[in-house]
């Protein structure tokens, strides 16, 4: 299945994004991961198609499910082909 890695920089971290992520991913379906990195930012892992991953990607920037987050940009880091995931989470 297809595998997307991308970093998501703004406030990101402190503000429950990790959260709000895997709860959008789970409402969503999707099978993936979030993390906080050292630089501040969030590693978002995430496996959808492109109509899934374009919906997933315009929740995170306009912050649907989290008003105390801000989206200044999400930079795909890599994209590969992986076995299915089968939950969201949040990596503490």
């Amino acid at each position: 299945m297809k595998t997307y890695k991308y970093h998501v920089i703004g406030r990101v971290q402190g503000v429950g994004f990790r959260n709000s992520t895997t709860m959008l991913g789970t409402q969503m379906g999707l099978g993936g991961s979030a993390r906080n990195l050292d630089d501040g930012s969030v590693e978002v892992i995430v496996q959808a198609d492109e109509e899934q991953l374009a919906e997933f990607l315009q929740a995170l920037k306009h912050n649907r499910n989290n008003p105390f987050a801000r989206v200044d940009g999400i930079q795909l880091i890599d994209s590969y082909e992986s076995e299915k995931m089968t939950k969201f989470s949040a990596i503490y």
